[in-house]
């Protein structure tokens, strides 16, 4: 399976050039019931992994809102966007080789 996930912060660091180029981003929601924001990421991302397992695709951008706050020992509910895109929607030449 060929996903690459990139860190976030490389995300808001990159933005206003990935703003230049034209890219066809797709979105996946899934609403998970985990203890923190971190493992919500997780298993959305595990999800995602499963849902798309032969696809050239490239996670983009993950987007994390709480739902409902459990509090105590019960977990929380949290929304998970991951918006995605093709790895050869931006590598339009990629596959002709490099000739000296």
């Amino acid at each position: 399976m060929l996903v690459k996930s990139t860190n976030l912060n490389h995300i808001v660091n990159t933005r206003f050039n990935e703003s230049k180029t034209v890219r066809k981003e797709r979105k996946a929601v899934y609403f998970i019931e985990a203890w923190n924001r971190n493992e919500a990421i997780r298993k959305a991302i595990k999800q995602f992994e499963w849902d798309y397992p032969y696809y050239d695709i490239k996670i983009i951008d993950i987007k994390v809102e709480l739902i409902s706050d459990a509090g105590g020992y019960d977990k929380n509910y949290y929304r998970v966007t991951i918006i995605y895109g093709s790895i050869h929607d931006e590598d339009q030449g990629s596959d002709i080789p490099f000739l000296p």
